[in-house]
Parts: structure tokens; sequence; C-alpha cells
């Protein structure tokens, strides 16, 4: 399921589109078991396609997005959420697939933007202790507070996990052999 939402973001990345408000609810899977992005509402695209050029929003001036799944920076100005922040949603993603929990879960939402703006939320593996570190690491990489600190694109977080899990598969059938 990551996998394919990070080809989904590669692709919307290249043609300029950032969507602003990745979450389990709008991801649908399908019966082949690829996954689509849905619900476009609130993305952000530059004029021009992937080109540079003048950038167009839907929507400005409040919080757009859930604020569960909303990056650090896309909290404090919305209309400056970017890849990254695609990147940081995803991350969240993954978190709760592998944890069955958010990672920053609070009802109030000052304490919640908070916890979102430190980044203060458990590793995986508190959750799971059978989360792997190394999987851990890219989870906890891709949801980094700060920006410059996460995968630079949505295709170098596709290739640290497709990575790890080439790793995993060829662990598993050296264990079977």
């Amino acid at each position: 399921v990551a996998q394919c939402l990070l080809e989904a973001l590669v692709y919307a990345h290249g043609k300029g589109i950032v969507h602003r408000d990745i979450k389990p609810a709008n991801l649908i899977r399908e019966k082949a078991g690829t996954v689509k992005v849905t619900d476009f509402g609130i993305a952000k695209i530059k004029e021009g396609g992937g080109t540079s050029g003048q950038t167009v929003l839907t929507k400005s001036g409040f919080l757009l997005g859930t604020p569960h799944y909303m990056s650090p920076e896309q909290i404090r100005e919305p209309k400056d959420a970017g890849a990254k922040s695609d990147i940081y949603s995803s991350g969240v993603v993954l978190y709760e697939m592998l944890t069955g929990s958010l990672p920053f879960n609070s009802r109030s939402l000052p304490k919640l933007i908070d916890a979102i703006y430190r980044g203060e939320k458990q590793p995986p593996s508190a959750h799971r202790p059978e989360v792997k570190k190394e999987l851990e690491a890219i989870v906890l990489k891709s949801m980094h507070p700060r920006m410059d600190q996460r995968f630079e694109t949505a295709r170098e977080f596709f290739e640290a996990l497709e990575e790890y899990t080439a790793r995993e598969w060829t662990g598993w059938l050296h264990d079977v052999r």
C-alpha cells in the first residue's frame, strides 16, 4: 500500500501537483491490490505542470487537511505545503499501518499541534516490537519535524522502502532454504 501511494506521489509531484491531504480515507485499494489516491480537493497545483510558474491554490488562509496527518509546515502556513508535506503525511499513514495507531493522538487541537511541531511520538516499535529497526528508521525519517531531515522526494522514500523490502525478501528466502 505504501509503495503504491508513493508511486502515485512521484507521478503527481512530477506534474507539479501536491496533494496536501494524504490520509487513509483518501486511499482506495482495488481488488487487484493496487492503491489509488483520491480527493485532490485541496491540492496545490503549479501552472505549467512540473515547470516553474505561478502557484495556484484551491483555498488559502486557513487550516487545510486533516490535522493528525499534517506536517508542521503545513499547519504553520498551509499555502507553503509542498511535496515534503505529502512525504510527511505518507509517513504518518505508514506509521498507522504498522502500529494500528496514530503517532500523535490528542483530542485537544493545540496539544496535537504542539506534539507535531516537536515531533513527540513513540517509535513504531514501542507499539509493535516486531517492527524492524530499519523500517522504523525509514518511517521516522519520513515524519521528521524538520523538512531538511526528511526524504528529499517521494521517489527517495519509495526507493528506501523498495530496498528494505528486497532485503527482507532475500533474508526470508535464505531462511526458508
